[in-house]
């Protein structure tokens, strides 16, 4: 079933007014998608134990162009509704875009809270 997946693409990092370096994102946009969970031999074998915190989805291939590696993700009924700031909801990064034959391959990764972004 396809569910509603936000994207902030990602646009450059600077520093904030305490010389912190953070990530600064453009407007999300919505995508329609199946997430599942990472399981195979192979993705073990690139992931490691990040598959834990991992999901994936495949999108039409034109979106090999669009959605891009450190874009950050709403997933699993996040969404961007109330932020003040491009990204502050965001709960995962998007960590690979592959190219498949028809479509493309995003894996996710889940944000770790330590008060960046």
């Amino acid at each position: 079933m396809n569910k509603k997946i936000w994207i902030a693409p990602f646009v450059k990092k600077e520093k904030d007014i305490d010389g912190n370096i953070i990530s600064i994102y453009d407007k999300p946009y919505c995508i329609y998608a199946t997430i599942n969970t990472l399981s195979g031999s192979a993705e073990i074998d690139v992931f490691g134990d990040r598959i834990k915190r991992m999901c994936k989805t495949m999108v039409p291939y034109r979106m090999i162009n669009k959605i891009k590696e450190n874009d950050v993700a709403y997933l699993f009924d996040t969404s961007p509704e109330g932020e003040e700031i491009y990204g502050e909801n965001a709960n995962y990064r998007v960590d690979a875009v592959l190219p498949q034959n028809i479509k493309a391959k995003v894996y996710f990764e889940k944000m770790i809270d330590d008060g960046k972004k």
